[in-house]
């Protein structure tokens, strides 16, 4: 990695508390619904039923938050 490339990395300090910033942020919203989905494995070009599942997700969606894992196979 180049000076400028290296430069421009946030230190982990910072990304510590941003991710705190966000948890904080969307643990107390409210507003509106929220949707809370799980990213870590989802794969939206592995199948067309996951994507399916997920945009079902959405519009079903009520007040409050919903939290999402879908389904892996």
């Amino acid at each position: 990695m180049d000076a400028e490339a290296v430069a421009l990395q946030p230190d982990d300090e910072y990304l510590k508390e941003l991710n705190e910033a966000y948890h904080h942020f969307f643990f107390h919203y409210n507003s509106t619904p929220l949707l809370v989905v799980e990213t870590s494995q989802f794969d939206s070009d592995a199948s067309d039923e996951a994507l399916d599942d997920l945009i079902k997700q959405l519009r079903t969606m009520g007040p409050g938050t919903r939290y999402y894992v879908p389904r892996t196979k």
